[in-house]
This record gives structure tokens, sequence and C-alpha cells, in this order.
């Protein structure tokens, strides 16, 4: 069995790694930057929800059903198929904070080397 404390350099240098190639792929790449379109009327659309008091932060899906069983009533089904249909996310209103959102990929990085240092420290021999 290797100490886990052998494993600490190991932990951070993956932990990095992985937060800057995530990084080259989101900001470099090309290959998400045409995720996600602008609604037509978008003021129009933002008025319209905050006049029927929908507000962030929360996950939401049109049309909605709460159950398995529901999906199945006719009802349901026809406005499935006569759309719009779809899932809305919304955030917390006010500005969107990329440091905090950084900082918490970067702790689930070291969550997840820590967590396979741990099982490479059970299974390897030490100096492996």
């Amino acid at each position: 069995m290797t100490p886990l404390t052998d494993l600490f350099l190991a932990m951070g240098v993956a932990a990095l790694a992985v937060f800057f190639a995530s990084f080259l792929m989101w900001m470099v790449l090309p290959h998400h930057r045409n995720d996600w379109n602008k609604l037509p009327d978008e003021d129009g659309v933002m008025e319209d929800l905050r006049a029927r008091g929908v507000s962030g932060p929360g996950q939401f899906s049109f049309p909605h059903c709460g159950t398995a069983a529901a999906m199945k009533d006719p009802e349901f089904v026809k406005r499935m198929e006569g759309g719009p249909s779809g899932m809305l996310v919304l955030m917390a209103p006010g500005p969107f904070h990329m440091g905090r959102s950084m900082v918490q990929c970067v702790v689930l990085n070291l969550a997840i080397a820590f967590l396979l240092a741990y099982t490479a420290a059970m299974v390897l021999a030490p100096g492996a």
C-alpha cells in the first residue's frame, strides 16, 4: 500500500491539468459556440416571465408532468405534440460570478483526484 501523502503532488498537478484542459476546450475550441441561440423577442419573453412570477434560480419543463403515469395522459400527449416543449434553466438575478464557478471546478477536480489517488494508494505497492 502506497501512503496517500506520497500522492499529494500528483493530485494537485492532475486537478490543475484537468482545469486548464477544460479551459482550453471551452474557451479556445469553437465546438460549443452554437449551443445556445437567442430567443426571438428576448425582451418580451423576459418581461412575460417576470409578469407571471417566474424567477430563478430553478429548472422548469414545459409542458410539465409530475409522474411517469401522467406522461400517458392524452391531454399531456396532445400538449407535447402541439409544442413547443422544452426545459428552461433560470439563474439567480444579477451578474454571473465566473470566479466562484471556476473555484468550484478546481475543488471538484481536487476531490476527484483525491478519490483516484486514494484508490491507487490502496492497490499499488510503494514505489510503483
